[in-house]
């Protein structure tokens, strides 16, 4: 995947991270990246002078050229691993400021993974999460997607069994499809496409991100923060869409 780690997407990963967690700064706070990916948030955290950042992914290659290429005074631990595996979650300490975006409804067992995330956050600390909403409308979203979301896991399954070749005609289908929505709607297509490109990734990487999320899993907003109530934990922020996208929460521990 292609990663774009420019200065305006630091700045704001930054808006993000403190507009979320409600802090205007990270000094004297443990900042857990769950999912990190490119590293984007994690360089984020140590910008907003977090005092130590552990960055967890399946796969760190991208983010330890970071760490190479972004040099901090910030101790910056990266580990290697799911956040289903027990023998990794073991060797994670609970942390002031977890961070976890998206990761959890890819996972195949979303309701462990989120139960496995919020076991390490500290007393008085906050976890922001991203989950995918829950959406039985049959419509067109402003950002070019369609249908439900049972509609969607079945297209992602089929999509991520495909030959490598089929998926790419996919993708241009796909990317024909918004275009032409964009266009009957009166939007510019380039500038629309562009607008998507979230936590360092350009809009075409975006697309096939969203394509090839499988497993896929979703929830309504009230059984996210039914969960999160029942542990001990009280809702900060939340930010959520009657479509497709991903619901915003944040939770500070009791």
């Amino acid at each position: 995947m292609a990663y774009y780690l420019d200065e305006e997407k630091l700045y704001q990963a930054m808006k993000n991270l403190t507009e979320f967690f409600r802090l205007d700064s990270f000094q004297g706070k443990t900042f857990l990246d769950i999912g990190s990916g490119s590293g984007l948030f994690s360089i984020a955290a140590q910008k907003l002078n977090a005092d130590k950042v552990t960055s967890v992914d399946l796969f760190t290659n991208l983010i330890k050229k970071c760490k190479e290429q972004y040099k901090f005074d910030t101790q910056w631990e990266i580990i290697e691993g799911s956040i289903l595996d027990k023998n990794i979650i073991s060797q994670i300490q609970k942390h002031d400021l977890v961070y976890c975006w998206g990761v959890v409804h890819h996972t195949g067992k979303m309701w462990e993974a989120i139960e496995n995330v919020s076991n390490l956050v500290k007393p008085k600390g906050r976890v922001y999460m991203g989950i995918y909403n829950e959406s039985d409308n049959i419509g067109f979203y402003p950002d070019g997607r369609f249908g439900t979301s049972k509609q969607w896991r079945l297209i992602k399954k089929i999509y991520v069994n495909l030959p490598s070749f089929i998926q790419t005609l996919f993708e241009y289908y796909a990317i024909l499809s918004i275009s032409l929505i964009y266009l009957l709607t009166l939007n510019n297509p380039i500038k629309k496409l562009r607008s998507i490109e979230t936590r360092g990734m350009n809009w075409r990487t975006s697309l096939k991100d969203w394509l090839i999320g499988y497993p896929y899993e979703f929830s309504p907003p009230e059984n996210v923060v039914e969960f999160f109530v029942k542990k001990g934990f009280k809702l900060i922020k939340i930010r959520t869409n009657n479509g497709l996208l991903t619901n915003h929460y944040c939770f500070e521990l009791s």
